[in-house]
């Protein structure tokens, strides 16, 4: 098992394992509590090559239907969403979670047939990614996986998002 709090005793700072699986991931699921315009704008790059190079991205935000979201936030899922429906329109894209409210924290990566899966804290922002003291754990036992897999399916229904 390996974890993840943004400390560099205890793994290091998440935000490396995403940039660098982004990086060269074919396929990505990201399913968060909160965003920040931040990490969007930083981080809109890697997601676009995933899209350019055939691959997928979804990005689920749990809280922002039911909270919210600051016009900084709602400009940048707006870009990007734009940006990638441009490129790749079918199974691409932001979605807000408005069945129930979703707080949890879930990374999905797939770099041809190798999966990769992070289950912890860190929401999808500067605090969460790099200055909280958080605890995130990639996901390795394939009970674990394979409900996790069904987990996102159902959060990209349309009927849920």
């Amino acid at each position: 098992m390996s974890i993840f709090t943004n400390d560099k005793e205890f793994g290091g700072f998440f935000y490396d394992q995403v940039t660098s699986n982004l990086a060269q991931a074919d396929e990505a699921t990201i399913a968060t509590g909160y965003i920040s315009s931040q990490t969007i704008d930083e981080l809109s790059d890697p997601i676009l090559k995933i899209i350019k190079r055939g691959g997928s991205f979804n990005l689920i935000v749990g809280m922002g239907y039911y909270e919210g979201l600051k016009q900084n936030q709602f400009n940048a899922l707006n870009n990007l969403n734009y940006e990638i429906k441009k490129i790749k329109a079918q199974d691409n894209g932001i979605k807000l979670l408005f069945t129930r409210k979703y707080h949890g924290k879930i990374y999905h990566f797939r770099k041809d047939s190798k999966e990769t899966y992070f289950a912890g804290s860190s929401n999808f922002s500067p605090s969460g990614l790099i200055n909280n003291l958080e605890t995130n754990i990639e996901v390795k036992d394939q009970i674990s996986v394979t409900k996790l897999k069904g987990f996102f399916s159902w959060l990209k229904k349309s009927e849920n998002s």
